[in-house]
């Protein structure tokens, strides 16, 4: 009898107490959060197991409510009764089923945010509900959802589960990792991820951690909504890796031992200037070295089997493709930190999936300036297969002719030595069937241009061969190495490979 009076007791004190507890921790929670806002559908007070239920937990961005950053069906605290007895407050706390909500308008609007995202008082609005020593944190069969707001499909890490422990609510040493924390999850596509380390969950200004992680049988088509605002579409291929990471208040670090992707099909589509600048800009941060980069990434050996690869230009009349079908690569040693170690990559394919194509370079993650060496060569590309290119950049197309250009190069110091060497075969640019519709001045243009290469013919195995030396120093010393290669490509190669196309000058 006094046992039910008591739990009859217990029960109506709770519910007297609930609803002001639950507007006080709402109170407590949005006085920490800056930009974001926290609401609680309901609270459970267990008097008798020393326990509190929080449902329906929601947290906005305030300039983008919809769709919420966090949706937490039920999270759940109780105290460790043997703890208790050790007169000491330790809880476990479990998340049940949480939803994280990420798009790229959010992320713009978190990027434009004069506050930096890290002092938006994370912290101290999970220790204003949770003040106890954390003793171990699970979420089970959580979620995480990113979309272009433009696009339906949303890339989808599913069924991932945590588990950390020893969770201070006090600030820990920095450098220093005191709780263990797993993470296991799976996308759709049924790509599996896994972290193993250590970490601070409550480290400001943000969460730091080390360990190692693993990421197995990636579909890269998954990760199309991601990518498609960046320009890069990719249809087919599938990504692994295996190394370490470590996150802290300075720096992250992602060092993989092994990364490997096979039968990948990705094609960057330049519809503007302004994506070109972009490309640009992303691809200088991934090939500048720093002695000290905020992202450091170090690869061991990259691996690519099967690819393809290819430059889409929107923005030429007529738009245009080129690519490089059933390409291999192996990259060794590469970093965008400053180390003694050179690195070296090796590429084969096929251009336009029909001429051999080979690739081989060395260089030094050290340098301040462009250091690196390369050997080019590709033979016997079709012609007529670049006609779109050819038609956009030199204004003629033809009907036969095959294309192999070898170069030697090596840029140090500011300076650039080597050559190269454009050579084209039985290339046969005029033909009055083909050309018929173009009008009477793009006719006799196209038909001088093909006087002109028959002039300039070896005639025993017509071939027209010219060579641009390269000698002196690049026009920016201080360009990175994506800048160099570039600048090469669009002065040096086209510039020997347009003589072999245009009319002798007498």
């Amino acid at each position: 009898m006094w046992g039910a009076i008591l739990f009859a007791l217990g029960f109506v004190a709770s519910r007297v107490v609930e609803r002001p507890l639950r507007r006080e921790l709402e109170r407590r929670v949005n006085a920490s959060l800056e930009g974001y806002t926290a609401t609680i559908g309901r609270v459970d007070l267990r008097m008798l197991g020393l326990g509190l239920d929080l449902y329906d937990v929601t947290v906005v961005q305030n300039s983008l409510p919809n769709p919420p950053v966090v949706y937490i069906p039920r999270w759940s605290t109780s105290v460790q009764w043997r703890a208790l007895l050790s007169v000491a407050l330790v809880a476990d706390v479990s998340f049940t089923r949480p939803a994280f909500y990420i798009t790229l308008a959010q992320a713009e609007s978190e990027a434009a945010d004069p506050i930096p995202a890290a002092e938006h008082g994370w912290q101290d609005a999970v220790t204003s509900i949770s003040p106890l020593k954390i003793n171990q944190l699970r979420v089970t069969d959580g979620s995480l959802y990113y979309w272009d707001t433009a696009n339906p499909t949303p890339v989808h890490l599913r069924e991932f589960s945590l588990r950390a422990e020893n969770i201070r609510n006090v600030r820990t040493v920095s450098g220093k990792y005191p709780s263990p924390v797993e993470l296991d999850a799976t996308l759709a596509d049924g790509a599996r991820f896994r972290f193993d380390g250590r970490a601070d969950l409550l480290a400001a200004p943000h969460a730091t951690v080390r360990g190692a992680m693993s990421l197995r049988n990636l579909l890269l088509k998954s990760l199309a909504p991601a990518l498609r605002p960046f320009d890069v579409d990719v249809d087919g291929g599938r990504l692994a890796a295996a190394g370490r990471v470590e996150h802290t208040a300075t720096q992250t670090r992602l060092a993989l031992d092994r990364v490997s992707l096979d039968g990948a099909r990705i094609d960057y589509i330049q519809r503007t200037a302004e994506s070109e600048r972009q490309l640009d800009k992303a691809a200088k941060v991934a090939t500048t070295s720093e002695a000290q980069p905020k992202m450091r990434l170090d690869v061991t050996q990259a691996v690519v089997r099967n690819g393809t690869f290819g430059l889409v230009n929107r923005q030429a009349e007529p738009h245009y493709r080129v690519f490089i079908a059933g390409t291999a690569v192996r990259v060794d040693h590469f970093s965008n930190q400053r180390s003694a170690r050179r690195g070296e990559a090796e590429l084969s394919g096929k251009l336009m999936g029909k001429g051999p194509l080979h690739l081989k370079a060395d260089f030094a993650p050290a340098a301040k300036h462009a250091d690196f060496r390369l050997i080019f060569r590709v033979e016997d590309a079709p012609l007529p297969d670049l006609n779109d290119y050819l038609r956009a950049n030199a204004g003629i197309d033809v009907v036969e002719g095959r294309l192999s250009v070898y170069s030697e190069l090596r840029v140090d110091g500011g300076r650039v030595e080597g050559y190269v060497k454009p050579l084209f075969r039985d290339m046969d640019v005029y033909d009055t069937e083909q050309d018929r519709e173009k009008g009477p001045f793009k006719q006799l243009y196209e038909a001088l241009v093909g006087a002109g290469t028959t002039a300039l013919e070896n005639r025993p195995r017509d071939e027209v061969a010219t060579i641009a030396e390269l000698s002196g120093p690049i026009e920016n010393p201080n360009a990175s190495t994506w800048d160099v290669v570039v600048g090469l490509l669009r002065n040096a190669f086209i510039k020997a490979i347009r003589p072999g196309l245009e009319p002798r000058r007498r």
